[in-house]
C-alpha cells in the first residue's frame, strides 16, 4: 500500500495545478547530471525565481534562503528517505507552493516523481556542484587553514568588544584625569591586537569560500584596517593623545568593518544601511 501513496498524493494535487503542470514541460535531465542534479535542476527552474539570495521576494528569502543549496534543503527542510515527511515535499504536494499568484506552474507529475525518488533515496547533494565539495570540518581532509578558517565567527567578537573598550578607558582617563585607566585602556589594546591578527587571518582564510560575494573584499580590507590602527595604537601607547586617536580610529573602522560582516551574513536587509 505504502508504494502507491507518492501517486494517491499527487492526484490531490488542485486541479487547475494539475493542469498547468501536465502542460508543462519538464527541464531536460542530461546524462550525466545523476537523480540529485537533475532534481536540483527542477527545483531551481520552478522555485528559483522567489528562493534565492538575490530575490526581491524578503518572505520567500527567509523561508527558504537558495532552493539550489541541497546541503541545506537536506538538512532543514527533508527527512531523507521519507519524501511525505519532509516539508519541501508536502508543501508542494498539497498545493501550498508555488503559491496560487505565482506565474511559475506548480511540478508535473514527472517531476514530482523525480523528487520523490532522490528524497527516498536519501536526498545525497550531487556530486557535481559546489555545495557538495565543499569541504566539511568532520570529513577526513578538514587542514588547519580550514579550521582557522571557520573560527572566523569566534575571533571577530574580542576586537568588536576590546577596541572599543580600550578607546573608553583611554577617553576617560584625559577626561577624568584618572591614571589608572590609562593602564586598562593599555591592558583592553594588548589583548585586541592578537585577537585581531587572528580575526584577519581567519576571515582572510573564510573569504575564499565567499568568492564573488558582494562585500567581501571591502570586508577583508576594513579587517585589515582595523588591524593596522590597532597595531600602532599599542606601539604607540606611551603617547596618550596619540593613543587616543588611534583608538578611536580603529574602533570606528571596526564597528564598520562588524556591521559589513553582519549584512554578508544575514543579508542586505537585515539591517539596511
Amino acid at each position: 500500500m505504502l508504494r502507491y501513496l507518492p501517486s494517491l498524493l499527487l492526484t490531490c494535487l488542485p486541479s487547475q495545478a494539475k493542469g498547468q503542470a501536465e502542460n508543462e514541460t519538464p527541464p531536460v535531465a542530461r546524462s550525466d547530471w545523476g537523480l540529485a542534479e537533475s532534481t536540483r535542476q527542477m527545483l531551481v527552474q520552478r522555485c528559483g525565481d522567489c528562493h534565492n539570495p538575490d530575490s526581491d521576494n524578503r518572505k520567500a528569502r527567509r523561508s527558504l534562503p537558495d532552493i539550489a543549496d541541497m546541503a541545506t534543503l537536506r538538512e532543514d527542510y527533508l527527512v531523507p528517505g521519507t519524501p511525505i515527511d519532509s516539508e519541501l515535499y508536502f508543501c508542494i504536494v498539497d498545493g501550498d507552493m508555488p503559491p496560487a499568484r505565482s506565474d511559475v506552474a506548480p511540478p508535473s507529475k514527472q517531476e514530482m516523481a523525480l523528487l520523490h525518488a532522490w528524497i527516498a533515496g536519501g536526498a545525497e547533494s550531487p556530486s557535481n556542484t559546489p555545495e557538495a565539495s565543499r569541504t566539511r570540518l568532520d570529513g577526513p581532509r578538514a587542514s588547519p587553514a580550514l579550521l582557522l578558517a571557520r573560527s572566523h565567527p569566534i575571533w571577530v567578537h574580542f576586537p568588536l568588544a576590546l577596541i572599543p573598550a580600550a578607546f573608553l578607558a583611554a577617553a576617560l582617563a584625559r577626561l577624568l584625569r584618572k591614571p589608572e585607566l590609562d593602564l586598562a585602556a593599555a591592558f583592553c589594546a594588548a589583548l585586541a591586537l592578537p585577537a585581531a591578527i587572528f580575526a584577519v587571518a581567519s576571515g582572510w582564510l573564510h573569504a575564499g569560500e565567499s568568492v564573488g560575494q558582494d562585500g567581501v573584499e571591502f570586508h577583508r580590507w576594513l579587517g585589515v584596517a582595523t588591524l593596522v590602527t590597532c597595531g600602532a595604537a599599542v606601539f604607540l601607547r606611551r603617547r596618550k593623545w596619540l593613543f587616543l586617536m588611534l583608538m578611536g580610529l580603529s574602533g570606528a573602522i571596526v564597528a564598520a568593518s562588524g556591521h559589513v560582516g553582519g549584512r554578508l551574513t544575514y543579508g542586505s536587509d537585515f539591517f539596511p544601511w
